[in-house]
């Protein structure tokens, strides 16, 4: 049966990739040397953003919706063993975590994420946080705090103790540039580059300092998957990863603005 898969992350070791499978569906890992795929989230459709652990043991994934009635440990991050399927909430301090885009550190000790604090007086969200949880479940900490910008997509930075992350203007999400913080809070500064220039898919490949986004091609005229350097803010690192073929002229099919042939697997892995 054909689907549609979203939230692709490859494993640690790159012979599996966990994604999404359709957009209401849970989350599958596919084993790339055999072709299989095995179910390990039974949400009924509340799984989304996994990440795996730098053993490659177990995923942590954003469940998004908390039904009536239910406690709150069944919604939020949660983390699931891939071989016996024991699915846990991740907890800070005994209570759960609630956040999204949850990406799992290199050590494998904290879990970074974004997270809308609390409702104002006003009765709006604050602007999403940059967090990190720690593993052990002992506690986590806001990176970003008193900002006013909105803080969203984490991503950890090679191997050290950063993470890259996209802030938007307070008002609006047309003003946004790429900055980088340390794991305790420290050291924040804007990167020469924008890993979401048109607020649509970014991804960091730290090991080899680039990121992948999605962008026009180098006529302007459809979307493609493009490379470039972290520290290149002149463009000149640029290289388009796809390309796409309009269809025949006398073709009835609808065109797809991005085709993923020729992309590179291991710019996307962890």
């Amino acid at each position: 049966m054909p689907f549609f898969a979203n939230d692709c992350r490859f494993s640690p070791d790159g012979s599996k990739v966990a994604y999404t499978r359709n957009l209401g569906s849970d989350i599958y890992v596919r084993n790339l040397a055999d072709s299989t795929d095995t179910q390990v989230t039974f949400t009924n459709g509340n799984a989304r953003a996994a990440d795996w652990d730098p053993t490659g043991r177990s995923i942590v994934y954003m469940r998004i919706f908390l039904d009536y009635g239910m406690p709150d440990s069944t919604a939020g991050l949660h983390i699931v063993d891939i071989a016996t399927l024991a699915d846990v909430s991740l907890r800070a301090s005994g209570s759960p975590v609630f956040g999204s885009n949850p990406r799992w550190s290199p050590d494998g000790s904290l879990i970074a994420y974004s997270l809308q604090t609390r409702i104002t007086p006003s009765g709006f969200p604050t602007p999403p946080h940059i967090y990190a949880a720690r593993a052990d479940r002992t506690g986590a900490s806001d990176l970003t705090p008193g900002d006013k910008r909105n803080n969203e997509y984490p991503e950890w930075l090679g191997n050290g103790p950063e993470i890259v992350f996209e802030s938007y203007g307070e008002r609006s999400y047309t003003e946004h540039v790429t900055q980088v913080v340390q794991a305790d809070g420290g050291g924040r500064r804007t990167l020469p580059v924008d890993v979401r220039p048109y607020v649509a898919f970014g991804a960091v490949a730290a090991s080899v300092g680039k990121f992948v986004y999605t962008g026009p091609d180098s006529a302007g005229e459809y979307g493609v998957i493009l490379s470039r350097d972290l520290d290149d803010g002149q463009g000149s690192t640029i290289r388009q990863l796809t390309t796409y073929q309009p269809p025949d002229s006398g073709s009835t099919a609808d065109p797809i603005p991005i085709s993923m042939l020729g992309a590179r697997r291991d710019l996307f892995r962890p």
